[in-house]
């Protein structure tokens, strides 16, 4: 997948841009900016519209959407509400990034049998899909399988780091 360095520049792309204006952007050489498009353009992220000229795929936006999400934070009337759903006992956790998400999943931070009815009937994918606004990340929760989840949430999470 795509470094961190790169992500740094599809983020500042918006609609089309020469090299030289990315280069004065992100503070790189023009020649390291143009390897780092090589390498985006490979990855499916940007094309060059005209020579010279980038703008990012319908896969670079959704990307570059889905970098920004990781980072937000939700406000407390936001917050995805764990609770035991056998008891409906509110357990002392509120999630209100994707980062969260991935710290309470990766590290056991809430029961693994109450993530995984909570995974089960969809309700962490639908407060990703109704509150994040992320789509596509939001089929990729709807499962019950953890590990495959924390594998989804750390590839996410590593990109913005």
């Amino acid at each position: 997948m795509v470094k961190a360095s790169l992500l740094n520049l599809l983020a500042r792309i918006e609609g089309e841009v020469r090299c030289d204006e990315l280069s004065e952007l992100v503070g790189l050489s023009r020649s390291t900016v143009r390897r780092y498009l090589r390498e985006l353009l490979e990855e499916g992220l940007v094309i060059e519209t005209s020579r010279g000229i980038y703008a990012l795929t319908d896969k670079g936006r959704r990307i570059k959407e889905s970098l920004q999400r990781v980072s937000t934070e939700v406000s407390e009337e936001m917050a995805y509400v764990v609770t035991d759903l056998n008891t409906g006992a509110p357990v002392p956790l509120k999630i209100k990034s994707l980062k969260q998400l991935y710290v309470i999943v990766k590290h056991g931070l809430a029961p693994k049998e109450v993530l995984g009815d909570h995974l089960r009937r969809g309700y962490v994918s639908e407060w990703v899909r109704n509150v994040l606004g992320d789509e596509e990340l939001a089929r990729k929760l709807s499962t019950e399988d953890l590990s495959g989840i924390v594998k989804v949430l750390e590839e996410l999470v590593s990109l913005t780091e």
